[in-house]
């Protein structure tokens, strides 16, 4: 797509997050000290996860456990989790758009890397989750066949991964959802997009692999919708 909205309203997103998974030659129990030394003044509200009260030994050999994080921390609006192998920036609230997000998130990852803890970089994705109050698979450029014919469910769920070079795109839909948020349940669908790259060999293209996912991720959301369905979310173009 040429040009790509930077805002459309009701804005949909629920949840944007980037995870990084690495590797450190520090002593497991040492991590999260150091981590959280290098970000307190920013994130000083520190909550234990339940993963943190696991050996060490348990949570490292199991693979559905390695990469859990142990600690949830909060600045009041976006928040940060901390595990033995693993870093996540989170905004869980109200998102504020691409570049507020990326400014901070940037600032978090600069302190995470002056730390020294991080060996070697495994992988990073950045993950939107996207929630519309109406049967989603009416209104985007997707379709399921089954036995050749087109198969419409008011239950379906699809799972499928994309390759895009270096980065893997991985779309879920879901149209029989229910989500809670400050105004209360709602029931409608779900678009999650989530664009993972595994050969991170350096903190120092951080900023460039993250911008780069951020656009695959605009480009594979709005590819999805049909024109009429994105009209009527008054797209705004620019930065915002």
């Amino acid at each position: 797509m040429d040009k790509l909205p930077t805002k459309i309203s009701p804005c949909p997103i629920l949840e944007a997050t980037v995870e990084l998974k690495f590797s450190s030659d520090l002593p497991k129990g040492a991590v999260f000290g150091v981590l959280y030394n290098s970000v307190k003044d920013t994130f000083g509200e520190v909550e234990q996860l339940p993963n943190a009260i696991l050996p060490i030994e348990v949570t490292e050999n199991e693979p559905n456990l390695k990469y859990k994080a142990h600690y949830k921390l909060t600045d009041g609006f976006f928040n940060a989790q901390i595990g033995h192998n693993v870093v996540v920036f989170h905004s869980p609230i109200e998102y504020v758009g691409w570049q507020k997000f990326s400014e901070n998130l940037i600032i978090f990852f600069d302190k995470i890397k002056k730390s020294g803890v991080i060996t070697k970089p495994e992988s990073l994705l950045l993950r939107y989750l996207n929630f519309f109050e109406v049967n989603i698979y009416e209104h985007i450029n997707f379709k399921v066949n089954l036995m050749n014919q087109e198969h419409i469910s008011d239950n379906l769920v699809v799972r499928t991964e994309i390759k895009d070079g270096n980065f893997m795109k991985i779309l879920q839909l879901a149209n029989n959802v229910v989500v809670t948020n400050k105004f209360g349940q709602k029931k409608g669908s779900l678009i999650d997009v989530t664009c993972l790259y595994n050969e991170v060999d350096s903190l120092q293209s951080f900023d460039t692999i993250i911008n780069k996912a951020h656009q695959i991720e605009k480009e594979l959301f709005f590819g999805l919708l049909k024109p009429q369905f994105l009209n009527n979310l008054k797209p705004k173009y620019g930065n915002i």
